[in-house]
């Protein structure tokens, strides 16, 4: 008999391990493709195994770790569990699972099997394509090998929870939620350069300092072909000249460009009359010469890049590896700025003076008009000031849940599983994910725990009083931020109106009908832009598709919360419980509509509140004090063992960014609205910026250019056109249209536009079938942005009728009305 229960032991530990190999190989993967073992901080003896890994052999590195790595996570898995399984067999007779598998093979062998076919399962049904998609499927992994044992045990006061110990926790986690954001005290650090035309220089490994674009242009990287403000003066690269087509435009010709996936592949220069071709389909080249007469040679010409297939030397490798994060970054239509922009560009306009009807205010009114009263008591509007500002609203916020959560259950245990949840869901976004996204601050929702705790109050002592404030302060929520403060506001409702069905209140009543009343009043209290793109939003326009699997896992997990709630007894935690699912489900709005993972992470701190909620109430129903505290207890191991990876990896993140700055050469900014430390060039930036307060005697200003995320507040103005940021909002002829209209009925005397809005943009698209657009995975990205910014050429080639040119530089050019 003790034999079987240790056969039973040793076999749940190797075939756990065919889970953990497999995890661990994935998780290999995954920091592979993030790019934890391409930045120079991390590559292991480059030269020693530069043999190994020539063009067709990129990965051979991390292959190499990987063996080594399971080597190493094989010897220290079995030793641990050696141990481990040597301690308890002591103790078999006191654990009721493993006596119960003890009594027949055919248990064991169901048990085993079951244990294989979960193992499997995780290795094999997720696509784990992100490291901490990884580690909270290790979580799951480490559940299954610790649970069975560890949940049956006789005795709750045994060594294991002792291992825990409350006070070092609780240390460990005051300094944890601090750590990442001593990075932003003095404004953030340096920042990289996601303008391709803008000037910035890379340390090679041999010492030599070369300036990016002319490398790129020289080595042919990536098939670019990339633009100099200062030499090329708005028309298209010297270097592209060759491969395009002289061709004259009709509008017949032009509604050939413009059907099926022509627009793709074809890229006309108003500039140099040349179009640029990528790739021909069927008898194209036949139809451009017969129906339109082009030239039939320079038709054979075009579309041939001589880079598509070369293979790179070390020196290029050297610089691509030096700069592979800008040269992501720069593919994209948006990266820093572009987030930033989003609640920039309200506070800027709301400081400047701008018609609140005509801000966008996309982190809620209220939001922006709290942050720019914060700045104005620190000295006015600043880049650096702002960054300190913002990012203050994560502490403060994860303080407020913590204590919210001692003041609801007054058990610190709950308070220690709470905050690391919450932590674990914040670590799990990363260190780049957190940096660049405003989006995912708390400030969003930062009056969400103060609700919860008035509702409490309501629930608990059944006074009025407490209702009353949360009502006041959700409808400072929704002035907040109209989104997620309708949703806390509904929640609310629905929670007083689930609670007054069980224990009927006649005052409850009332107060249900007033805050109905009131909820149509204070959404639209807030400004409406008449120019939002909110059909846009609804249509997921320029945003993935959701897997209906998302769809069904989420509402899988709610209806597993909802049932449990329904045979659960009905206390002051019950219903808190009941308008926090409400809540939380309705807030996952903002992942299905975009189901990006850190979209999900950010709204760690409401599923944190959720899971002790949960676990309060259902031990309440179905438990005892004994098993509250081994629950409590155990969680509270396996959340901290899953978290520490979690912070090391961010912190790996974090200081790989900060690494990456040591092989470029860096420029101080000194504007007076930005004071940072950055790779870009700022000459060109600050010629651009004189212009605009040359030609500019106010705040507003109407500029149509890509650089429209960071010239109007690097020059002290607001931009006037219709929307915030122009270049990326065109996504249809409607907003061509209202734009015209918008700036045509202001009639300004001045226009800022781009230098080069003629130029072609085919030199700044990746060539597909280059090899690093595989090692970059930029794939279309270069492309489509490409596409956005060309039809900026859409809005001026309307409204510049009636202007002429008065001073053009090498980024911005003016125009004035005649």
């Amino acid at each position: 008999m003790y034999k079987l229960k240790l056969t039973a032991i040793y076999g749940h530990v190797f075939l756990c391990s065919i889970g953990l190999i497999g995890l661990i190989l994935k998780l290999i993967r995954a920091l592979s493709l993030d790019g934890f073992f391409l930045d120079a901080q991390l590559q292991l003896s480059n030269r020693l195994l530069q043999p190994w890994q020539g063009v067709l052999s990129l990965g051979k590195r991390e292959q190499l770790l990987s063996y080594v790595l399971v080597l190493a996570v094989i010897v220290i898995y079995y030793f641990f569990s050696y141990l481990y399984v040597k301690r308890e067999s002591t103790s078999l007779q006191n654990n009721i699972f493993v006596e119960w598998l003890g009594l027949t093979w055919q248990r064991i062998a169901g048990y085993l099997l079951s244990v294989f076919l979960i193992n499997v399962f995780l290795i094999t049904f997720f696509d784990l394509s992100r490291y901490y998609l990884v580690f909270m499927t290790l979580i799951f992994w480490l559940l299954i090998f610790v649970l069975p044992i560890q949940f049956c045990l006789s005795n709750p006061n045994g060594y294991k929870l002792k291992l825990i110990n409350s006070s070092l926790i609780t240390v460990c986690i005051f300094v944890i939620a601090l750590i990442p954001f001593v990075y932003y005290v003095d404004g953030g650090g340096p920042l990289e350069n996601e303008f391709q035309d803008i000037q910035e220089q890379t340390i090679l490994e041999s010492g030599q300092v070369v300036v990016n674009n002319k490398f790129i242009n020289e080595h042919g990287i990536g098939g670019l072909v990339r633009y100099d403000p200062v030499q090329d003066q708005g028309m298209d690269p010297k270097q592209l000249l060759n491969s395009g087509v002289p061709v004259k435009m009709t509008p017949e010709f032009q509604r050939w460009l413009s059907e099926g996936d022509r627009p793709l592949r074809y890229f006309y220069s108003p500039a140099s009359k040349r179009l640029y071709v990528s790739s021909f389909q069927g008898d194209e080249r036949s139809q451009l010469t017969t129906i339109f007469d082009v030239n039939s040679k320079s038709i054979f010409r075009s579309g041939a890049n001589v880079f598509s297939s070369q293979r790179y030397s070390d020196e290029e490798w050297d610089f691509v590896r030096r700069n592979k994060s800008e040269l992501i970054n720069q593919a994209l239509a948006g990266h820093y700025f572009h987030h930033h922009f989003a609640l920039i560009a309200s506070i800027n306009d709301y400081i400047l003076g701008k018609p609140p009807e005509t801000t966008h205010y996309t982190y809620g009114w209220g939001n922006t008009i709290f942050v720019a009263a914060l700045l104005k008591l620190t000295g006015g509007f600043s880049f650096e000031k702002y960054v300190q500002v913002l990012y203050l609203f994560y502490p403060v916020y994860f303080f407020m849940l913590v204590g919210v959560v001692w003041l609801i259950f007054k058990d610190k245990n709950y308070v220690i599983l709470a905050s690391l949840v919450a932590l674990i869901f914040f670590y799990a976004q990363g260190f780049e994910s957190v940096r660049f996204a405003p989006g995912l601050n708390p400030i969003r929702h930062f009056l969400d725990v103060i609700v919860l705790y008035l509702l409490y109050r309501y629930w608990a002592n059944n006074t009025i009083l407490p209702l009353v404030l949360a009502l006041f302060v959700c409808a400072l929520a929704i002035f907040a931020n109209k989104e997620f403060g309708l949703v806390l506001y509904l929640s609310m409702m629905i929670g007083v109106l689930i609670s007054n069905l069980f224990k009927p209140q006649s005052v409850a009543w009332i107060f249900l009908l007033l805050a109905l009343i009131l909820c149509p009043f204070l959404w639209f209290s807030n400004p409406v832009n008449p120019f939002g793109t909110f059909s846009y939003v609804l249509s997921g326009l320029s945003v993935p598709d959701t897997p209906f699997s998302v769809v069904f896992v989420v509402g899988l997990l709610i209806s597993i919360i909802t049932a449990l709630l329904s045979i659960s007894n009905r206390t002051t935690y019950w219903y808190l419980t009941v308008f926090w699912l409400f809540y939380g489900g309705a807030s996952l709005i903002y992942f299905i509509w975009n189901p990006a993972p850190n979209h999900i992470f950010s709204l760690g701190s409401i599923f944190a509140v959720l899971f002790v909620l949960l676990l309060k109430t259902c031990i309440s129903s179905f438990g005892s004090q004994e098993i509250e505290l081994k629950v409590s207890k155990f969680s509270s191991m396996i959340l901290f063992i899953a978290l520490l990876p979690l912070i090391m990896f961010f912190l790996i993140q974090q200081n790989g960014y900060i690494n990456y700055f040591k092989s470029h050469v860096m420029y101080n900014w000194q504007f007076d609205t930005a004071k940072f430390e950055t790779t870009m060039e700022p000459t060109l930036f600050s010629q651009a910026v004189d212009i605009i307060k040359k030609y500019s005697s106010g705040s507003e200003i109407y500029l149509i250019s890509k650089y429209s995320n960071i010239l109007p507040w690097l020059s002290g103005k607001y931009n006037s056109v219709p929307y915030n940021e122009l270049a990326l909002e065109l996504v249809s002829g409607r907003e061509v249209l209202n734009t015209i209209e918008f700036i045509s009925k202001k009639q300004p005397e001045y226009i800022f536009v781009d230098t080069d809005i003629n130029r072609t943009s085919f030199g700044d698209v990746y060539n597909p079938s280059n090899l690093l657009v595989g090692y970059l995975g930029v794939g279309g990205l270069s492309r489509d942005k490409a596409l956005l910014f060309e039809n900026l050429r859409l809005v001026t080639d309307s409204l510049l009728q009636n202007y002429k040119v008065v001073e053009s530089g090498a980024l911005v050019t003016v125009y004035k009305k005649v």
